[in-house]
């Protein structure tokens, strides 16, 4: 996980606008236990549907990906790698389903299932191991668990 799992998720689900077999719209909030907060918003209700952001801000920087290209990099101390970051463009591989659930792509999953053939393959760690894909799961259980009781869920 990119910031670390957080201790505590308050989240609210709800189906506003697609037929579809879960919520279109989802909200937490997370506690960490340095004291830091977190967000997650998520939905598929929205037009025109914008970009898929994830925003990463701190004392010390900030970064603002979006969709799959990092759009601002900012930090306190500069570092020689920094330029190659910001250059770095994967736009449009993975598709956006931020106003139409049907134009996710599947790209990521080609992208993951390959990482696990090339990593058997090689003998080599996955890009991502079981014990971190886990922690993704087990945020997810939590925001559902969350939404569902309408209480805070303590992980």
């Amino acid at each position: 996980m990119v910031a670390g799992m957080p201790v505590e998720v308050f989240a609210w689900t709800t189906q506003r606008v697609h037929a579809i077999e879960s919520e279109d719209t989802a909200v937490a909030a997370l506690r960490f236990a340095s004291g830091a907060f977190g967000t997650i918003e998520a939905s598929t209700a929205l037009w025109p549907g914008w970009s898929r952001k994830i925003e990463i801000c701190g004392e010390h920087g900030s970064v603002l990906m979006e969709d799959d290209d990092i759009t601002r990099w900012g930090f306190r101390a500069a570092l020689p790698e920094d330029e190659k970051i910001r250059a770095t463009r994967e736009s449009g591989a993975m598709g956006s389903g931020a106003a139409a659930p049907m134009a996710i792509k599947f790209e990521g999953h080609l992208r993951q299932i390959q990482d696990f053939i090339d990593g058997i393959r090689e003998q080599r760690p996955f890009f991502i191991e079981g014990a971190e894909a886990r922690k993704a799961v087990e945020l997810v259980r939590a925001i559902y668990d969350s939404a569902a009781s309408g209480k805070p869920v303590r992980l």
